[in-house]
Parts: C-alpha cells; sequence; structure tokens
C-alpha cells in the first residue's frame, strides 16, 4: 500500500492469479483519503466489527461509489458490483455450488434471485460479491475476492 500526497489516494497494489489463472481485465481500486474514512466510518457503526475490509481490485470499466452500512454489515457499492461485508452467512437456505478460489479459500456460488453471489468466509465475516447489472463474469468476480483485505 503507498499514498499519493500529490493526490491524496492510497494506492493498493496486487499480483494476479498464479499460472493457472486465466487472465481478467482487473484494475486497482485506488481509494482516496475520504473514501478510505468513509469505509472505516461504515464499520464502525457495529461494535465487535470495526475493522474495515475492502476490494484492492475491481474490473477496469468499474469505479468505486461509496460504502453504506446495511442492518448487520458494510456494502461497499461499485458501478458494476456490490461486495457486502457482515458477520452472517446468508447463503446457507439456498442451493450453492463451491469453488476454490486462487488462494485456496472455498467459495460457495448460490443465487437468492436472479443475481448470483459469491460467498466467503474471511477471518470472523462473510463477504458476498455480486455484480447486479451483471456485467462482471463469475471469473472476475472470484479474482475480486481474492484481492478482498483488511482496509488500513
Amino acid at each position: 500500500m503507498q499514498f499519493d500526497a500529490a493526490s491524496q489516494q492510497i494506492r493498493l497494489e496486487t499480483t494476479q492469479g498464479g499460472d493457472n489463472q486465466p487472465a481478467v481485465d482487473l484494475a486497482t481500486v485506488n481509494y482516496n483519503e475520504e473514501q478510505i474514512k468513509a469505509i472505516k466510518k461504515a464499520y464502525a457503526n457495529f461494535e465487535s466489527f470495526e475493522t474495515s475490509y475492502a476490494p484492492k481490485q475491481m474490473t477496469e470499466n468499474d469505479s468505486y461509489v461509496k460504502a453504506a452500512a446495511t442492518g448487520d454489515g458494510v456494502n461497499l457499492i461499485f458501478k458494476h458490483m456490490i461486495v457486502n461485508v457482515s458477520p452472517r452467512d446468508y447463503s446457507t437456505d439456498y442451493e450453492s455450488k463451491e469453488v476454490k478460489l486462487s488462494n485456496g479459500v472455498i467459495a460457495k456460488w448460490y443465487t437468492p434471485s436472479d443475481t448470483p453471489m459469491l460467498g466467503f468466509q474471511l477471518d470472523d465475516r462473510t463477504v458476498t460479491i455480486s455484480s447486479p447489472d451483471g456485467s462482471l463474469s463469475n471469473s472476475q468476480i472470484e479474482q475480486v475476492a481474492v484481492s478482498v483485505t483488511k482496509v488500513k
């Protein structure tokens, strides 16, 4: 992670998947200082849930919009995807298909409505990623999932 004083942005960098991972068009998410504050504020609304998480990557044609607290978690809203971080796993009532992400994490695809969702455990949280407008492929969502990490 690097802070660019001139642009007042924090740059989070990662390397893309391993040898067996197809290249997907991902870009680094550059959250500016105000966005980082807003993300941390959204998580601060929850006792014992203050540690902030966010993806370090998004598709090249996407952009970060805002963080919004939900009833029991935080939605990180992008133009073409939503990353929900919650202490609860809401996938248990739905039929799901397990997949192994490139970082070895077991995730599961499920579809509670018309929008497929990818859910996985990260520390004591459940992260769920979806693309409500269908812009992201499953492969792209899986690669974004690998990039979700603590915000510093």
